[in-house]
């Protein structure tokens, strides 16, 4: 196992941790009594003020970190001497703790329309303009999901007819989207299928995009789905966040001419 603080940046091993505690139990040996062992607390985090808000960014505490590496707050951990083995407690959380862990993002892309009342979609279509930023999808009638604890994304094209084929030509299948778009899982937007999905990755916060132009005054509404009430919404955190990312563009989005 190990980790690091981000791309291009140094992998760092647990072995250095664990070698860090094998240099400690020798350097004590020979100091301490038999059955002696070592207790250390990790840091803890600290919020702004009288809120809730861990905006304050959580260091650990450095001898803590060291010794086991450990990344996250209110821990304890204990070696024993003797031995050298050690053993880590984490804090017993408590179940709302979830609600902010489990968010999903819900996205849902553009329709195409037709020319007043008749079936000719003649009308150019132009997708969504936060859900082509995120997925790229040419499509109409597209849902898409990104898991926030594991980065992991999911599209839904719509299920459609037979019949579509002989005006539009070949139906493509799960695969062909999945490749296209490099996704991680591909699935047709069928009778609660977007719920079922979230329900299997134990979504505890639906994050739904809710978009106002403050010039226009439109609005874009949020995305709808079957089983949509059963979950926890939240239409007000994905906007200033995905407005943000989009104005600072990256080098392959400065590519794009």
């Amino acid at each position: 196992m190990s980790y690091s603080l981000g791309a291009n940046t140094l992998k760092v091993s647990a072995k250095l941790f664990a070698e860090n505690r094998s240099r400690l139990v020798a350097a004590l040996k020979e100091k301490v009594v038999p059955g002696s062992v070592v207790l250390l607390q990790g840091g803890t985090e600290k919020n702004r003020y009288n809120t809730d808000a861990e905006d304050l960014p959580f260091r650990q505490e450095s001898y803590f970190f060291w010794t086991f590496g450990v990344h996250e707050s209110d821990f304890f951990g204990v070696i024993d001497v003797d031995t050298g083995k050690s053993c880590l407690f984490p804090p017993t959380l408590d179940p709302s703790y979830a609600i902010w862990d489990g968010n999903v993002v819900l996205l849902q892309g553009g329709t195409e329309k037709n020319r007043y009342n008749t079936d000719a979609e003649d009308l150019p279509f132009r997708q969504e303009s936060y859900f082509f930023w995120t997925f790229g999808v040419h499509e109409s009638d597209f849902f898409g999901v990104i898991d926030v604890d594991s980065g992991k994304s999911c599209l839904f094209p719509p299920t459609l007819d037979p019949s579509y084929a002989i005006w539009d030509g070949k139906i493509n299948n799960e695969d062909y989207f999945k490749s296209r778009y490099e996704v991680d899982e591909v699935h047709f937007n069928k009778e609660k299928v977007i719920a079922d999905y979230l329900r299997k990755h134990n979504a505890k916060s639906v994050l739904l995009l809710r978009a106002e132009n403050s010039d226009s005054g439109n609005v874009l509404e949020p995305a709808t789905f079957e089983g949509k009430e059963e979950f926890n919404i939240d239409t007000k955190m994905l906007y200033p966040v995905m407005a943000d990312l989009r104005v600072f563009k990256t080098d392959r989005e400065l590519q794009v001419r």
